[in-house]
């Protein structure tokens, strides 16, 4: 399809090669989740997933890479990668986070995307003919919710403050066509989770980090990195327009600063001249069409999860339940229902047969019927640590009485970790912001938005498999730090 059209005086161009998707070609595991996320309650009717047509290009550390792995270190691991994929954009650049930090000097996580925007708007400037339809760039963060009695921090405040520390002379430029916007998502119980970038409608990025001090590495310039490991995955192809849906769910109504002036202001003085208002989520039609690359050679499934809308956990329920050979746990929770949090302190509360979440009982019942291997790595530092131990436990318990106990393996990772991904017979890899953890399982008040993508790419998952692998060898048993575990 060929599309002339005209605005004022200028004539616009555009093509759209016919996208058929009708009869994928699918293994077992993806058989499985095209059929979950077909069901009519999550598609509308004669529509198509789209999900062929993909390559994939690389997935994202924080803090970087192990020493033998085929991706560079960089000074800021995988916020370098994302200020690169931001620094691609023809027309516009889609980031949401649930958390941005304060910026406590000029090397914090915000600075790597404010300086790749800055960058951007002079691109713009100085050749506005390469960039015809100007450049929008959408900065949502997640409305964070804070436990205790002060008020919760407005990360939109924080996100101005590295604009203003890169240069961004200004977020509005009505001649070049350049718009900078920042919301806040609305709505703070539940907030939003998801940690997503999405490119010009082509290209997409699905990760666990927040932009978080956490995940600098201990000797990063900042002094204020732990190391916190964590991954995100980039695809390109049609899987970025289903992302770009997502996002615009999270966009629409949520709270937007409308700021007259940048530079040289402060937090106090912004509260004074920014206003707020609805944002809306208008595209240019350039980024409303399916791309699919050259080279494209993978299939590349969206997982979109929110309070009402549960895609994502019917997806992955379905790839553990698909499993045949084995399956790789990776996760920074693992927890049953919420009201086991009190079962840290009050032991026996709850068990498997009255709290197990849906993942949970995918992984049982895959491991009683099929006798599939699973290994489970998960974090070992309170407060996730406690609520990983409830539902190891219950776990444990549950594969004794089947006698399947020797099928699944438990470790907790020897530092810190804040992952959320499985790999499924080497065959189906998920990434993206979901826990396996009851904030982000079902429908109830605190049920969180959350977005993965599923690959068949070989090389992502020979990627996720040997940084598994490798921190799987550094990690602990679970009965060295549970006493008791099974017996």
């Amino acid at each position: 399809m060929h599309l002339t059209w005209a605005e004022g005086t200028a004539v616009y161009y555009t093509t759209q090669t016919p996208y058929d998707c009708a009869d994928p070609d699918l293994n077992n595991i993806e058989q499985a989740v095209y059929e979950a996320l077909n069901q009519p309650s999550y598609l509308a009717a004669g529509e198509h997933l789209p999900i062929c047509g993909h390559r994939y290009e690389a997935l994202l550390f924080t803090p970087n890479p192990e020493e033998n792995s085929r991706f560079p270190a960089t000074p800021n691991g995988a916020f370098d990668a994302v200020a690169e994929m931001a620094l691609t954009a023809e027309y516009q650049v889609l980031f949401g986070i649930m958390q941005w930090d304060r910026p406590t000097g000029t090397d914090s996580p915000g600075s790597t995307l404010a300086d790749a925007v800055v960058s951007l708007y002079y691109r713009v400037q100085e050749n506005p003919a390469a960039y015809p339809r100007g450049m929008t760039v959408r900065i949502l963060t997640g409305n964070m919710p804070q436990l205790s009695l002060f008020p919760a921090p407005d990360h939109r405040w924080h996100v101005l403050e590295d604009l203003r520390a890169a240069g961004l002379p200004e977020l509005v430029n009505e001649e070049l066509g350049w718009r900078v916007e920042i919301a806040d998502f609305d709505g703070r119980w539940p907030h939003m989770h998801t940690k997503m970038m999405i490119v010009d409608g082509k290209t997409v990025m699905a990760a666990g980090f927040n932009y978080s001090y956490l995940h600098f590495a201990g000797d990063h310039p900042s002094d204020r990195g732990i190391g916190m490991y964590d991954l995100g995955i980039h695809i390109t192809g049609p899987v970025a327009q289903a992302a770009r849906a997502a996002y615009d769910d999270q966009w629409s109504q949520s709270d937007q600063l409308v700021c007259a002036e940048l530079v040289g202001f402060a937090e106090n003085v912004w509260r004074r001249v920014c206003r707020e208002r609805t944002a809306v989520a208008d595209h240019i039609p350039e980024v409303l069409r399916l791309y699919v690359p050259k080279d494209a050679s993978s299939y590349a499934f969206p997982m979109y999860r929110t309070e009402k809308y549960l895609a994502a956990d019917a997806a992955v329920v379905a790839a553990i339940s698909a499993a045949e050979e084995k399956i790789d746990i990776f996760q920074v929770n693992f927890s049953l229902e919420l009201l086991c949090t009190a079962a840290i302190v009050f032991q026996g509360i709850c068990d498997y047969d009255n709290n197990a979440l849906p993942f949970l009982e995918a992984i049982v019942e895959t491991v009683e019927a099929k006798r599939v291997p699973v290994c489970i790595l998960v974090e070992r530092e309170p407060m996730n640590s406690a609520e990983n131990r409830v539902a190891i436990r219950a776990l444990v318990d549950e594969l004794a009485e089947r006698g399947l106990q020797d099928l699944v393996e438990i470790r907790f990772y020897s530092g810190k970790i804040h992952n959320k991904s499985l790999s499924i017979d080497d065959a189906f890899l998920i990434m993206g912001s979901q826990n396996f953890h009851y904030s982000a399982w079902g429908s109830h008040y605190f049920s969180l938005t959350e977005f993965n993508i599923g690959t068949d790419d070989p090389q992502a998952i020979e990627d996720f498999q040997d940084t598994f692998e490798y921190r799987w060898a550094n990690s602990i048993p679970a009965e060295e730090l549970m006493p008791g575990l099974g017996n």
